[in-house]
């Protein structure tokens, strides 16, 4: 992951080797998740997939001063709407029954 980082981007540069784009989030998840006996084995156990502090940061909202210190930065915003949409394309939506899927304003959208 830091390799695909580092050809993206200057990791001197803030947000540093953190992922922080969607692009990059998306590369994370499917590094995670995308060996093909990893996606059976869950497809075939009943999972449900919850949004969790770590799809934004290790550390995220530990106190005030550092919640100051990162809406202060000039990237945090890319990497919480990133963070958001990765958790909704890749969580949220396994998580909705067919029906609920078909009924999904947005999800009509994205289609």
């Amino acid at each position: 992951m830091q390799d695909f980082i580092r050809s993206r981007r200057d990791v001197r540069q803030p947000p540093g080797s953190r992922g922080g784009r969607l692009r990059g989030v998306h590369r994370l998840y499917w590094e995670i998740w995308g060996d093909p006996v990893l996606r059976w084995l869950l497809s075939t156990v009943l999972t449900a997939m919850i949004f969790d502090d770590h799809d934004i940061s290790d550390d995220w909202n530990t106190s005030a001063a550092w919640v100051e210190h990162m809406r202060s930065s000039d990237w945090w915003d890319e990497r919480i709407v990133s963070g958001l949409a990765s958790y909704w394309l890749y969580q949220h939506l396994g998580n909705l029954s067919p029906d609920d899927l078909d009924d999904d304003p947005v999800w009509a959208q994205v289609r």
